[in-house]
Parts: C-alpha cells; structure tokens; sequence
C-alpha cells in the first residue's frame, strides 16, 4: 500500500502541470503516486507528458504500476469534480493509497514537512475526514477557511447592503475577515486547490458529486463529509501559496466564470441546504439584476 496518492486535474495547462510536479511536489519527502486527469486532452499534451515519463492509463497496452507518474486524458472536458473522481478512483484501486492529496497545478508548496504535517494532524484525530493547510493568495490575503454563508446573503444581501452599511460593519455582517481570523480546529469548508483526505472517508462519503461542473465542490465535500461523521480541518501550521485563478481566468470569462459558478452553487443550496428551487432562481437573479446595473454605472464613469 502506498501511503499518499496525488490528483492532479489539468485542462490546456501541460506545461504548467509539469512543472508543477517536477518542481512542488518533488519537495514531498514520502513515497507517493501521481495521476493527472487531462480534461480535453490533445494528441500534443499527451505527448508532452508521455516525454516527461508518464505512463497513459488508457492505453491498450499493460500499463507499468511500478511506475509514479501517470495520466488519464480525457476526450472532453469533465470539470472539476467527475476529474477528480477519476483519478481517485485509479489510485485507489491500483494503490490503494491510504490518504488522497487533490491540488491545482497553480501551488507553490514551501520547503517545510506541509504534506506529512497534514497526515500527522489526521493520524491524531480520527474525526477529520478533510483538512488543508493556510492558503495564501499571490496579493498576500488568506484564502482558506470559510464559514457556511446562506444563499440569500451570498447572493442578495452583501450586496444590497452594501450601500447602508459601513466598511467595517459589512466585514462583521458578512464575516468577511473570517479566513484572517481563523485559527487552528474544525470549520465548514476549507480551500479546494490543495487538500487531503483519508481515503476511507472519500469513499464512505461518496467522494465528489459529479453533478457539478466547476465551484461547490468545498462545500458539498463538507456536507457529505457530515453525514458520515466527520469533520472539516484547518491546520496553518503549514502554508501553500495559490496563484487563484490562473488557469480558469486564462480560458473563461468572467460572465461565464460567474453562470457556472452561480449553476454550481445553486445545486450545492437546493441539494444539500434545502433551498427550494424558488428561492434559489430569486436570489440568483437578484445577484444578476444588481451585477448589471453596477457594471453599468461603472461604465459611465
């Protein structure tokens, strides 16, 4: 058995997921195994790993195990969760790895224990069915963790107060210095460009849903995490730096970054929150009323 299987999801980003592993996750010190999941996978990206020595999964020919790392192209583009799944699904049944590592191609890991300190922290609490480290953002801010924040404040009323409420008072309302403030224990949702998983619990918990494309995955992993007895782990002892957004920005824009997300979030309230459909749909046009009519004087100015 190997301790640590690593997913990596790659979309148009073969150089920058090479130079992820080669560079990043090299400086984890315990053996581990590696499958990129390339959604809309070329016949050029394939190659550029096949040259880095990556074994394809999908070839026809026996695939070499005693090797560490690997791909899985995919002929469209999966998003995020199904991805995800797909790696995990090949670590496990291939490794049986005994904790799952899920990370963006966008990390900068230190040259610190971060990886064994997170499976140390897991091995001591048997209640924690995920934990990451402190993210921090390239403009210096933390990332990670959050508070469980209702659909109609997330999509209503941090932005219609916004106008009656002073700076500071909007930062109480909304718990929006929530991540600067957090300490070290149990929160409800933890960043998902890098974190870790006992592999027990991402199977008991049914891992990702797959009805969602991109965005939710934090939460809904939260939820579903809940229902089985465990708990969420914010250990910032150790920290990661996230360059947000890098590859999503570079191939969406940011009308279509928002439709997905708003898709994403609203299943994640209806399924898991009990949000009815109504008030989901309200909330949700609401948020685009107000967004178009803000863009609109900002492009008077």
């Amino acid at each position: 058995m190997n301790t640590l299987g690593i997913v990596v999801v790659d979309y148009k980003s073969a150089s920058r997921t090479i130079a992820f592993i080669e560079n990043e996750l090299s400086k984890i010190e315990i053996p581990y195994k590696v499958v990129v999941v390339i959604n809309s996978a070329s016949e050029e990206s394939i190659a550029q790993y096949k040259d880095k020595g990556f074994v394809d999964i999908s070839s026809t020919v026996e695939i070499k195990l005693d090797n560490n790392y690997f791909i899985s192209p995919q002929t469209e583009n999966l998003g995020f969760a199904k991805a995800n799944n797909i790696g995990a699904d090949f670590l496990l049944k291939n490794f049986g790895c005994k904790y799952l590592l899920f990370s963006n191609n966008d990390i900068e890991l230190p040259r610190t224990a971060t990886v064994e300190t997170l499976i140390d922290t897991l091995q001591s609490d048997m209640s924690i069915g995920m934990i990451g480290p402190k993210v921090i953002g390239l403009d210096g801010k933390c990332q990670s963790p959050e508070s469980y924040k209702s659909i109609s404040d997330r999509y209503v009323w941090m932005y219609l107060l916004t106008p009656f409420l002073s700076k500071e008072n909007k930062i109480k309302r909304f718990k929006l210095d929530y991540s600067e403030k957090a300490t070290e224990g149990y929160h409800y949702r933890i960043m998902g460009s890098f974190f870790m998983m006992p592999s027990s619990c991402f199977v008991d918990c049914g891992g990702f849903d797959p009805n969602t494309f991109l965005y939710g995955e934090e939460m809904i992993l939260s939820e579903r995490l809940h229902k089985i007895g465990k708990r969420v782990y914010y250990q910032p002892t150790v920290t990661v730096v996230h360059a947000h957004g890098a590859t999503i920005g570079k191939h969406l824009k940011s009308t279509k970054i928002s439709a997905v997300q708003a898709k994403s979030e609203k299943y994640y309230y209806t399924r898991y929150r009990g949000v009815s459909h109504l008030k989901a749909n309200m909330c949700i046009w609401i948020f685009k009323i107000i967004s178009f009519v803000r863009n609109y004087y900002q492009r008077q100015k």
